[in-house]
C-alpha cells in the first residue's frame, strides 16, 4: 500500500494568512509613518537574513546522502523565499516613499510660492508705510510752518502802530495827544509798505493815507521820496 506525500499548499496558505494577519494588524494598530518604517525595516531585516543565510550554504555544500541534499535544498529555498518576500516588500515601501516624497515636494512648491507672495505683500506694506510716513512729516512741518507764521502775524493794528514807529518815534505819542493828521517824508520802500498795510482788509478805520505827488516821485539826495498825509483815527488807540 503507497502512503500519499504530504503537500504543502495547507503551510503555504496558513504562511500567507498569518502574513496578511500581521500586516493588517500593524496598519490598524501603528500610525502610518511607523507601519511604513516597520513594513521597511522587516523587509531589510528578511533581504539580510536570506543572503546571508544564502551565502552560509554556499560556503557549506550539501552531503552526498538524498536526504542531507533535501534538506540543504529546504533551507536554501527557505533563504531564497525570505529575500524574495524583503524585496517584494521593499518594493511597497518604495512605492509608498515616491508617493509621499511627491506630496512633500508639492507641499515645499506651495510653501515656497505663499512665502514669495507674503514677500510681496511685505514689501507693498512697507512701501506704502514709508509713503504714509512721509505725507506724516509733510503734514506735521507743514502744521508746524503755519501755526509758526500764525504765532507772527499780528492784527493789522498792532502792525500799523509798529511801522508807524518804525518811520516816525513821535507820531503815536502825539496822536494820543490829539493830533490826527501827519505829514510824512518816506523813502519810496517805506511808502509801498504803508499803501500795503493801509491796503489791508480792516485797515480804514484805523488810518487813511494821502499822496502829495499825484503819483509823481520826488528824489531826495539821490533816493525816491513820498510826500503826503496820513490821518489817523480813534480806533487805532482803543
Amino acid at each position: 500500500m503507497q502512503i500519499p506525500k504530504k503537500t504543502k499548499i495547507p503551510k503555504i496558505i496558513s504562511g500567507i494568512a498569518v502574513t496578511i494577519s500581521i500586516i493588517a494588524l500593524g496598519w490598524f494598530s501603528l500610525s502610518r509613518f511607523w507601519f511604513w518604517v516597520s513594513l521597511e525595516i522587516i523587509a531589510a531585516l528578511l533581504v539580510a537574513v536570506g543572503c546571508s543565510g544564502e551565502w552560509w550554504l554556499h560556503h557549506h555544500p550539501a552531503g552526498r546522502k538524498k536526504k542531507e541534499k533535501d534538506e540543504h535544498h529546504k533551507l536554501e529555498s527557505r533563504f531564497v523565499a525570505m529575500v524574495a518576500f524583503g524585496v517584494i516588500m521593499e518594493l511597497f515601501a518604495l512605492g509608498h516613499s515616491i508617493r509621499e516624497g511627491r506630496k512633500l515636494e508639492q507641499a515645499v512648491a506651495l510653501s515656497q510660492e505663499r512665502v514669495s507672495t507674503n514677500e510681496l505683500e511685505v514689501a507693498s506694506l512697507r512701501k506704502a508705510t514709508i509713503e504714509l510716513a512721509h505725507q506724516y512729516d509733510l503734514s506735521t512741518n507743514a502744521l508746524a510752518e503755519a501755526n509758526a507764521r500764525l504765532a507772527t502775524i499780528k492784527p493789522i493794528k498792532e502792525r500799523l502802530i509798529d511801522f508807524l514807529n518804525g518811520i516816525g518815534a513821535r507820531i503815536i505819542p502825539a496822536f494820543r495827544q490829539g493830533q490826527t493828521n501827519f505829514k510824512y517824508a518816506i523813502p519810496l520802500h517805506q511808502y509801498s509798505k504803508l499803501r500795503e498795510l493801509s491796503d489791508e482788509p480792516g485797515a480804514s478805520v484805523y488810518l487813511d493815507v494821502k499822496s502829495n505827488q499825484n503819483g509823481n516821485t520826488v528824489f531826495n539826495d539821490g533816493e525816491p521820496t513820498m510826500y503826503g498825509t496820513l490821518e489817523l483815527k480813534p480806533p487805532l488807540l482803543q
